[in-house]
């Protein structure tokens, strides 16, 4: 074999993995998207487990997730603004035919997340139900299924 063919196949071999990767979304807006939607799923998951006995309540942290719900469902609505779609993405196209409707549900989402009472895992107990309905909601509308 002649040594610059056994270059080419090696070098073939080591390039192969990174031009067959996934990296992710490749529209930067997309990548916003699919941030903040993790930044909150995120907050909502620590939310409910500080609501168990297991988990000890930290008022001040419970309060931290509290603000960045309020902030991630307040920008929800400008992060999808634009109809921008991706295979990483599960964005249903219903989002941008049914807008009204989207960004009812994203002010609705604010507007539980500000209700929320952190105070003590009692109190976010009472007031996390309509947060996780706004939640669902929109997901069974809005997103594809993964």
């Amino acid at each position: 074999m002649q040594p610059a063919l056994i270059i080419l196949v090696i070098a073939t071999l080591i390039a192969a993995p990174f031009a067959t990767a996934d990296h992710g979304p490749v529209d930067r807006r997309v990548s916003q998207r699919m941030q903040s939607m993790h930044e909150l799923g995120i907050a909502v998951e620590q939310l409910v487990d500080m609501t168990s006995p297991f988990t000890p309540h930290d008022k001040r942290r419970a309060r931290q997730l509290q603000n960045t719900i309020e902030r991630e469902s307040r920008r929800t609505a400008k992060l999808f603004r634009k109809v921008r779609m991706d295979p990483h993405s599960r964005a249903n196209l219903q989002i941008w035919m049914n807008w009204a409707s989207f960004e009812q549900m994203a002010d609705n989402s604010t507007r539980a997340a500000k209700n929320l009472n952190t105070r003590n895992p009692m109190s976010l107990a009472a007031t996390l139900p309509p947060l996780l309905a706004t939640c669902h909601d929109c997901h069974q509308r809005f997103r594809d299924p993964g």
